[in-house]
């Protein structure tokens, strides 16, 4: 029998981690664009600046309520995407936050790091593998028969 390693799909797998961590990098802007809306006044207002009918502010609830729900919804894919980052060695979290969170590119980490640049890339890729494997979105190669 062969490792395991040796049958991982790396380019799908890399693919399905992708899918997770863009929507981890589009809740992080979204977040950013909630507290720059915050810090400028409420971000719930009723056209023409009055309090409102009574139908306004069961529009306004029903609004509130969903955005609420929703928020609950990412406020567990960001615990999950965390705490799975928070199983990976110092080394790979720092990577994997460098990359996706702080948003930079090879170079930048190598830099960062203090690591040649191609061994920053196999590193890089060794970190997005382990993290795969912790969130579950691995793929592995059709057995040939």
């Amino acid at each position: 029998m062969q490792p395991l390693e040796k049958d991982l799909d790396i380019k799908r797998t890399k693919e399905n981690l992708d899918e997770y961590l863009k929507s981890f990098q589009r809740i992080k802007f979204r977040i950013t664009v909630e507290d720059v809306s915050k810090s400028e006044g409420s971000i719930i207002k009723v056209p023409g600046g009055s309090t409102g009918s009574s139908s306004n502010g069961n529009l306004v609830l029903k609004k509130m309520e969903t955005a609420k729900k929703e928020n609950e919804r990412i406020e567990e894919y960001l615990d999950f995407i965390l705490e799975s980052i928070a199983k990976l060695s110092p080394a790979d979290q720092r990577i994997i936050l460098l990359k996706y969170f702080y948003e930079m590119d090879d170079e930048e980490i190598a830099e960062e790091i203090g690591f040649a640049i191609r061994w920053t890339k196999h590193l890089i890729n060794e970190s997005e593998i382990s993290l795969a494997y912790i969130i579950g979105c691995t793929e592995f190669k059709k057995a040939h028969k």
